[in-house]
């Protein structure tokens, strides 16, 4: 059977890495009980994370160390699963999969080249090549988007920027770039997705859609707040291919609605919910979004292991535990200790 020799291997990797991350229990017994950022390092401290945290104090200057170093956690691991499978659509997908992080990276550096904050640039960037050998630091420094083109040739980033080029010279508007970006990634994305096996076509196809739904219903509730854009200009920026969320659904429902009720075209399904939270609540509008997509991860991993669906649901729990680290040491840092309870039970 040709999944069980391709995935035998990182499926028994991705088990014993399931069994390290941290238990709800831990979670409920332990974290909530940090009563600031020293304190959450020190439970941090008895566990996987150990070496991750070793060397930093509860000082506030040392929260962009810790968030750089939780993401470098997460890209040691994810390489290793990378490399437990052989050459193939499988590989190149979660090549892309890895890719987000730099997509990510280009980001923080366009807008530090943009907004130009006096910050040092070291402290925002992870500091070592990702996918490609870009320079981020030279992006920082550069004089102009035409020289940012130049220094991506030849990288996927290359065409999505020229593309915006234009777009971005008429507005001044780094959203431009940065949606740009996102968009020209999850079609890269989908089309290495097309290229696999009838079986993990459907499952991966199910998981990055959850998560294009989960980035639409976000930029949907954001827009409403905080851009007010007309129905066209909306669209333009929707991403395609999400799982039951299209912009089709959101241009029938503005026709009929209008802008303020446009959350009634994703307030459906498995998004049913939305309609009970405030539209300014996004911190916990997310987290139920993500329980839909985690929902939907742990029928998987209770399933048929020997798919690709094993290694991305594994992927998706680890960085939203990585995610959740993060919000707790950031909240602790500004003193909102309080608030630590509700991050982790949502």
């Amino acid at each position: 059977m040709r999944e069980l020799a391709r995935y035998s291997f990182v499926n028994a990797r991705v088990r014993a890495l399931l069994s390290r991350l941290l238990e709800e229990d831990f979670w409920r017994r332990r974290l909530t009980q940090a009563t600031d950022f020293q304190s959450l390092l020190n439970i941090l401290g008895t566990t996987v994370y150990k070496e991750t945290v070793s060397g930093i104090t509860g000082n506030k200057e040392y929260l962009l160390e810790f968030e750089r170093r939780i993401k470098l956690f997460d890209l040691a691991i994810f390489r290793k699963l990378i490399q437990s499978i052989a050459e193939g659509p499988e590989r190149n997908l979660l090549l892309l999969l890895l890719q987000r992080y730099e997509v990510d990276e280009l980001k923080t550096a366009l807008r530090l080249w943009f907004g130009k904050p006096a910050v040092d640039p070291a402290d925002y960037l992870l500091g070592q090549p990702i996918c490609s050998r870009i320079d981020f630091s030279q992006i920082v420094a550069a004089r102009s988007l035409e020289e940012i083109i130049v220094l991506l040739e030849e990288t996927d980033f290359d065409r999505a920027l020229r593309n915006a080029r234009n777009r971005f010279q008429e507005t001044g508007s780094l959203f431009v770039l940065e949606s740009t970006l996102d968009i020209d990634y999850y079609r890269r994305l989908l089309a290495a997705v097309d290229n696999l096996s009838s079986r993990d076509r459907l499952v991966a196809g199910t998981l990055i859609g959850l998560i294009i739904d989960l980035e639409n219903i976000n930029w949907l509730l954001r827009q409403r707040v905080y851009y007010s854009l007309g129905l066209e200009e909306f669209l333009e920026w929707v991403i395609p291919g999400g799982r039951h969320i299209t912009a089709e659904d959101i241009r029938r429902s503005y026709t009929v609605n209008g802008a303020e009720q446009i959350v009634k075209a994703v307030s459906r399904g498995p998004y049913e919910e939305l309609k009970k939270f405030e539209r300014q609540d996004f911190h916990l509008i997310e987290s139920f979004l993500y329980e839909v997509l985690l929902h939907q991860v742990r029928k998987i991993l209770a399933g048929f292991p020997f798919t690709i669906g094993t290694v991305l649901g594994y992927l998706i729990l680890k960085q939203r535990e990585s995610k959740t680290i993060v919000s707790l040491a950031r909240a602790l840092s500004a003193g909102l200790v309080g608030f630590t309870k509700t991050i982790v039970f949502h």
